[in-house]
């Protein structure tokens, strides 16, 4: 049997990092990878389209969150022409403590 130091897909990385794909990740191609702060933290910003589709149909993000809480993934897709406004929405979102 051979063991490896990597983790199990779904299992936590080391540090404040999990990992996983957008549910359409296959097929689609990445076209800007970068990093932006958002209210929850700092993230991680892949942005991916539809070969086919010549990239002027919708629009698949994947942000990568690292909290003090753990790592999140985020998901967000919708079309192009309204991609601006989503992501101005999802900046402007407040980050509400949880009460014990």
């Amino acid at each position: 049997m051979t063991r490896s130091s990597a983790p199990l897909p779904g299992q936590p990385l080391p540090g404040l990092w999990n990992y996983g794909a957008h549910p359409a990740a296959s097929g689609l191609e990445v076209r800007s990878l970068g990093r932006v702060e958002l209210p929850f933290g700092d993230a991680l910003r892949l942005e991916m389209v539809k070969p086919d589709a010549g990239g002027l149909d919708h629009a698949y993000l994947q942000y990568f969150i690292a909290m003090a809480e753990g790592g999140w993934a985020l998901w967000l897709t919708c079309r192009t022409d309204e991609l601006a406004s989503n992501e101005a929405a999802l900046r402007g979102m407040t980050v509400v403590e949880a009460r014990a």
